[in-house]
């Protein structure tokens, strides 16, 4: 026999009252705002934290799949969309976070001040206007302090070069509670606002941190290869590349990765004769990797760059165009040809390489037309584009004292630089 109309709504009640108490219960999302008042339904709220374990993982095309499920079973559940939104982002799904985004304004009456102030957040990003997610990411990150808003808003200000205020919303953050339990990225920020900073050690101990909780987050050894490097402990350095050797060598983040951030600060900081010895160890590292696997994206990058910062710029371009015209949407690439081309004095493909640039991508563009300016001696337009870079905010800023130490050097002993590096 079906059921009755009444069994029918006892059911659905029953599914509601669940999906709230579920939700109101997650310690991930029960100290969030408004969340108890747009709580969904049990169905929708199952796969939600599915959704939300596959980012706390940063499996983003996994967390897309169940957000978008989450939303499919309670279409009065906004927030689904908007955590969507969100994966997608992160995924570099930029079309389908736009739709997303879209959807959510449609039903905003159910989003309430945080996730209003969220959803503004990555409508900022994705047209590349820092001040403005600066800004609405602050009224998020003050409604909910231990929450994924205080640490995007310390993303932002480091992106920014603001790494003293970055520093001091890291603080507020407790790593063991709410919806950033388990997120490992809390501790590359913080070792890389210690590093622009200059404490190299709090960077090393947020690296040594990280990779006791998060062991396979290989990203760790290249911070604290980069704290050791920029302190000159090259002793303690080679002893822990030692240990590395061991570590599977089919990463973005390899020990050819360990191998380059090491020689960029070594020679950025006149170490000449060891940051050499580690380039060279890198180039030979990566080329015997890439004899395995040629199509490599990360072993072609870390070795494009490389050659880069030994002054070789003839053999990393073949490495930065090709990269350029199989992914075209990756900023990085078509910079890093850019400059390359503006290296050899041909400003119309360096132009060219740089043409069409997305707005999201803003301050990634601007930090690379400082770069060929600086490189060009063009040292007032270097630093007006590396501040414009900078409020715009530029997604590796932390990574930009080492990997752009060739070009910046250019400069010279200017303060203005130095601020804009990391003490802003």
């Amino acid at each position: 026999m079906p059921p009755t109309q009444l069994e029918v709504g006892v059911g659905a009640l029953r599914d509601r009252v669940m999906g709230a108490i579920a939700t109101i219960g997650d310690p991930r999302l029960g100290i969030l705002p408004e969340v108890a008042q747009a709580a969904p339904s049990y169905a929708a709220y199952q796969a939600f934290d599915r959704g939300v374990a596959a980012f706390q993982a940063q499996r983003y095309d996994e967390a897309l799949t169940e957000f978008r499920a989450a939303h499919a079973r309670d279409t009065t559940f906004t927030i689904a969309l908007v955590r969507g939104a969100r994966a997608a982002f992160n995924a570099r799904a930029w079309a389908t976070a736009d739709s997303m985004i879209a959807r959510a304004r449609q039903q905003d009456t159910r989003l309430g001040l945080y996730h209003d102030a969220a959803l503004s957040y990555l409508e900022a990003s994705l047209v590349g206007d820092g001040t403005r997610a600066r800004a609405v990411i602050t009224r998020a990150a003050d409604l909910a302090p231990n929450s994924r808003a205080t640490f995007d808003l310390a993303q932002s200000l480091l992106d920014a070069g603001y790494a003293r205020q970055a520093t001091a919303r890291l603080a507020q953050i407790d790593p063991e509670c709410g919806e950033l339990r388990g997120w490992s990225s809390f501790w590359t920020l913080k070792a890389h606002a210690a590093y622009l900073l200059g404490d190299m050690d709090a960077s090393r101990a947020a690296a040594l941190e990280m990779a006791r909780r998060y062991p396979d987050r290989r990203v760790a050894q290249v911070l604290e290869a980069r704290a050791l490097a920029a302190a000159g402990d090259t002793r303690t350095l080679d002893a822990r590349i030692a240990a590395w050797r061991v570590l599977p060598a089919d990463t973005y983040w390899s020990l050819g990765a360990v191998y380059v951030v090491a020689a960029e600060e070594l020679l950025r900081r006149g170490r000449t004769e060891r940051g050499t010895e580690y380039a060279n160890a890198a180039v030979a590292w990566l080329a015997n990797r890439l004899v395995v696997a040629p199509e490599h994206e990360g072993h072609r990058y870390w070795l494009g760059s490389v050659l880069y910062d030994l002054g070789r710029y003839a053999d990393a371009r073949a490495y930065f165009d090709a990269l350029a015209v199989e992914f075209p949407d990756r900023t990085e690439y078509r910079g890093l040809a850019a400059l390359l081309a503006a290296r050899r004095g041909d400003m119309r493909t360096a132009h060219a390489w740089l043409a069409d640039t997305p707005p999201r991508a803003r301050g990634e563009r601007l930090a690379f037309e400082a770069r060929i300016a600086a490189a060009r001696g063009e040292r007032e337009r270097a630093i007006a584009l590396l501040t414009q870079a900078a409020d715009a905010g530029v997604r590796a800023y932390a990574w930009l004292p080492g990997a752009a130490f060739r070009d910046l050097a250019q400069l010279g002993d200017d303060a203005r630089v130095d601020t804009l590096l990391g003490a802003r």
